[in-house]
């Protein structure tokens, strides 16, 4: 179930804007497109039908939970980095995990 969380990543990367000009996030963050969460969130409509309903909630909420991160960070810390992607990331298992105790 805490892998599920990774999905924070995604939106936290799409919705994420890089501050400098090197870094740990900064070739997910400038590579990272709406297509890429496109495809992202259509590998998890096809794999969650067969999967515990706690999952599916897991990646919403991890998946919620990265783009707000991302938009925040980029409004009080002046933008998004590998850090931040990180933070996303556990933020988004520690939800999924949650989850999947209801």
């Amino acid at each position: 179930g805490g892998r599920v969380g990774l999905f924070a990543g995604c939106p936290a990367a799409r919705f994420g804007v890089y501050p400098g000009s090197a870094g740990t996030g900064r070739s997910m963050l400038l590579g990272f497109r709406g297509y890429h969460l496109f495809c992202a969130r259509l590998v998890a409509f096809f794999l969650f039908p067969l999967a515990p309903r706690n999952w599916t909630i897991g990646m919403l909420c991890a998946s919620g939970a990265g783009a707000l991160l991302a938009r925040w960070s980029n409004k009080t810390l002046g933008g998004t980095n590998g850090d931040v992607l990180g933070a996303a990331s556990v933020l988004g298992e520690l939800l999924a995990l949650f989850a999947c105790t209801l």
